[in-house]
């Protein structure tokens, strides 16, 4: 049955759940549920053991996922069970097993063995059955409609191309160095939802998110879909989330950085999208400047699509900036986290002494992105493209959104009034008054004095 690198573990622990620490509440509690089980199946009726069809209704958001859990537990056997079902003491034991799994890297570890049936390795189909759960998991907050095919989507398989490489199986080792490397949180969920599910409080109905964000993330249209917000934030830092993850009124064992809280009221804001308003540098400096919050930076050129994440808010300067949470991540063709870190970004529009554009990437020499001034053509690694499209999300708060339109404002009506008082000056200078004056010998211009 594959590595029984479970096999004792969990078997023991049908003996083991007296030693195990567990508090007499936490047994009963599970016995409770126990029975509960029992109790909801109409066929059950003196029945006093579960077995796999109980396991794909308990874990009814992926019926796979509960077939793997209840398929980890019989490989947890020497040998195979004559009756491939649990009593309420094994139940008990081998709930107690998973919610004794306390750190995070144990947590991963069992997991991965879930999905991949007990071996040392994971295939293409069972990493997609992984990500499948992962987005589930989100999914579930908005509406029982919303429906994902994983072995479609370009995400995955964007990501299957990172990790794979061309390999049929990726190992244990690999999969844990790619996933804290590009995706740190792709599991997140996945324990709080086990959990949930365990101590019977598993939330199933949530308010479906509104607003504009909801509605736009859903547009087909936009760079930013829901299933591109979902891989990002498998690797976000908090500074991209603070403010919604604090504004959250979800308190239940599910909530974990939920998308309903980023693209629901209050949440991100687009503030420029370059198919509406312009590909120009110049409409990207009136609708991105002054934003004092941390922001996303989509780029779409032949076959590409990046993600430039910005942690403080964007600025000209000779050198390049942006703190410890910038990142430049490639969404497609591979899903990969280019570069990280302080320094990462170079934007500028008016010096004529420095290279104007925007550049992406920490090494001078080679730079990762390069966009001209014109907003026409990008390179990529040197290599010159036709740029696409450019999408800019604000990530702070609704009111940062305001402070940004309430600066844009000002800066309008003052470049009007100079505006206003330079025509005056030159309105001045035909002015027949003054020149009458200046033929009574009275200079009219200060430089001319």
């Amino acid at each position: 049955m594959g590595n029984q690198s479970g096999k004792g573990t969990v078997a023991n622990s049908d003996r083991g759940v007296k030693h195990d620490n567990r508090s007499n509440q936490t047994v009963n509690r599970l016995s409770t549920f126990f029975d509960k089980i029992l109790k909801s199946n109409a066929t059950d009726h003196g029945n006093v053991t579960v077995d796999l069809h109980h396991f794909k209704r308990l874990f009814s958001l992926d019926e796979h996922f509960g077939e793997k859990i209840f398929s980890y537990w019989l490989r947890s056997f020497e040998t195979q069970l004559s009756v491939e079902a649990m009593s309420k003491e094994q139940f008990v034991s081998f709930a107690s097993y998973i919610i004794n799994l306390s750190t995070f890297p144990d947590q991963v570890q069992f997991y991965f063995e879930v999905f991949s049936g007990g071996k040392d390795s994971l295939s293409s189909q069972e990493f997609s059955a992984l990500v499948s759960l992962s987005i589930s998991l989100e999914l579930a907050k908005f509406s029982k409609e919303q429906k994902w095919n994983s072995y479609q989507d370009p995400v995955l398989k964007s990501m299957e191309k990172s990790l794979f490489n061309k390999n049929e199986t990726v190992t244990k080792v690999d999969f844990n160095y790619w996933m804290n490397r590009h995706c740190p949180k792709l599991v997140h969920g996945f324990h709080p939802y086990v959990l949930s599910v365990l101590y019977d409080s598993a939330n199933t109905e949530h308010d479906v998110p509104s607003g504009d964000t909801f509605q736009q993330v859903q547009d087909e249209h936009l760079l930013l879909s829901l299933i591109v917000l979902w891989a990002l934030n498998t690797y976000i830092a908090t500074s991209y989330t603070t403010y919604v993850e604090s504004q959250s009124s979800d308190t239940s064992v599910l909530q974990t950085h939920s998308l309903a809280d980023i693209i629901g009221p209050g949440g991100w804001q687009l503030l420029y999208n370059s198919n509406a308003q312009g590909l120009s540098l110049n409409r990207f400096e009136n609708h991105v400047m002054s934003y004092a919050g941390s922001t996303l930076t989509f780029i779409e050129f032949e076959g590409y699509l990046y993600c430039a994440g910005s942690d403080s808010e964007w600025v000209e300067k000779a050198d390049r900036w942006g703190g410890s949470d910038c990142f430049l991540l490639q969404i497609l063709p591979e899903y990969r986290v280019m570069q990280a870190g302080a320094g990462l970004l170079y934007l500028n529009i008016q010096d004529r002494k420095l290279p104007k554009g925007l550049y992406f990437g920490k090494d001078t020499r080679s730079t990762i992105l390069q966009i001209d001034s014109d907003f026409a053509k990008v390179k990529h690694y040197g290599v010159e493209t036709a740029l696409k499209r450019i999408e800019v999300w604000g990530c702070g708060s609704h009111s940062t959104y305001e402070a940004q339109l309430e600066q844009r404002k000002w800066e309008h009506k003052d470049a009007e009034k100079h505006k206003n008082r330079k025509l005056k000056l030159e309105d001045w200078k035909n002015n027949p008054d003054r020149q009458l004056l200046e033929m009574g010998g009275i200079q009219t211009e200060h430089a001319e004095r």
